[in-house]
């Protein structure tokens, strides 16, 4: 591997998940053997500064949908800021919209089975800003599942900043993007239009 694409992990990601009802990120979590604290959004509610003894947070679905409190929402885009990540699956998406407001727009969604397209962003003009980002041999199509009365995304309203991961123009014959990120001050913002933990081939139980 050519230096420049080395990765050095200096320390193991420090992981809370806001569990979820329909969205149990933990499950992909245990499945991968990756450590993580697990909390539920009363926790956080109580005691929002707790996140920032972290450094990823995954707001899991149904989140608060769109209905975050104050104080939460305050202790989120400070946390990003300072060079924190959070991840906001399926429902959980009306909060992402919510708290971080203009780059994305939120719709409900479908129960949907089909290929996806992944998009290497570094593709679309931006730097590569991960090591998955670099390979040629990087994957073209995935299999995502999307549970009907959760939500995904319709329209990129920042198109100079939202990368795109993962769309489709198949989604019931509409144009659909599944998986996305944006810079927010130091940090990341990150929303999937699904859950993680239902990505498995029924027939055979292997993972997407």
């Amino acid at each position: 591997i050519p230096p420049d694409q080395l990765f050095f992990i200096e320390k193991p990601t420090r992981i809370l998940v806001i569990q979820g009802i329909w969205g149990h990120t933990e499950v992909t979590l245990d499945w991968m053997k990756i450590p993580y604290t697990l909390v539920n959004r009363s926790t956080i509610e109580t005691n929002p500064s707790i996140i920032h003894e972290y450094d990823l947070i995954v707001d899991d679905c149904p989140g608060w949908g769109g209905a975050i409190p104050s104080h939460v929402a305050a202790n989120f885009t400070t946390f990003v800021s300072h060079g924190g990540e959070i991840i906001f699956t399926d429902i959980a998406l009306l909060d992402l919209a919510q708290v971080f407001p203009g780059y994305v727009n939120v719709i409900g969604n479908l129960e949907w089975t089909g290929n996806v397209s992944i998009h290497n962003p570094p593709l679309t003009g931006f730097p590569a800003e991960f090591p998955s980002q670099y390979p040629t041999t990087f994957p073209k199509t995935t299999k995502i599942y999307t549970m009907g009365g959760g939500n995904i995304v319709d329209t990129i309203l920042k198109a100079n900043e939202v990368r795109v991961l993962m769309d489709t123009s198949q989604y019931a014959g509409a144009n659909r993007t599944l998986a996305f990120y944006f810079p927010y001050g130091d940090g990341l913002v990150e929303g999937f239009a699904y859950h993680p933990q239902e990505q498995i081939e029924e027939i055979t139980g292997d993972p997407y």
